[in-house]
């Protein structure tokens, strides 16, 4: 659904450019439930940005959004674990390994089960692991099958752990 036009459209009253705004991310919602938590966190956003202006600068608001949000998740991780965040690289040497082991588990969103894939994969060179997440369900499906990979790699349970961090 292309959200943009009708919004850019300065023809358009801000009763209707609001109301298309609602129908449509009710519809992002519906189409997408398992990122309806970031929609309603970027709906509130852009609904407030196209009350107040124009919609021509609407699309340099949002090229601006993601950076926004992206620095309020680094304040975020300081506030939790105020140490350095290393970063690493990721490899496939064990991918279809970890894809066999993993198979039982279906995510609505295949994005999740990349993620899964590639923390599992990448677990031997990252451990210990606390892998924080604020998808509830994410956390309840990569519980029934990170054992089975602890084991494939003849490690332990301290070496990952996997919390839900609440919004």
């Amino acid at each position: 659904m292309p959200i943009l036009p009708p919004l850019l459209d300065n023809t358009k009253s801000k009763i209707e450019r609001d109301a298309y705004l609602i129908k449509s991310f009710r519809q992002l919602k519906q189409d997408n439930p398992s990122i309806s938590d970031f929609l309603d966190l970027i709906y509130k956003d852009i609904a407030k940005f196209v009350a107040e202006n124009d919609g021509d600068q609407l699309p340099s608001f949002l090229s601006k959004i993601s950076y926004k949000h992206s620095q309020l998740l680094y304040q975020k991780l300081e506030m939790i674990y105020p140490h350095d965040i290393q970063l690493i690289s990721l490899n496939h040497d064990h991918r279809s390994d970890v894809q066999k082991i993993t198979a039982e588990v279906y995510f609505k969103d295949a994005h999740d089960k990349m993620i899964l894939e590639d923390l599992m994969t990448n677990l031997p060179k990252i451990v210990p692991l606390e892998f924080l997440t604020g998808d509830k369900e994410f956390t309840k499906k990569i519980g029934k099958v990170y054992g089975n990979c602890l084991l494939f790699y003849g490690l332990d349970e301290s070496c990952f752990t996997c919390v839900f961090v609440a919004q």
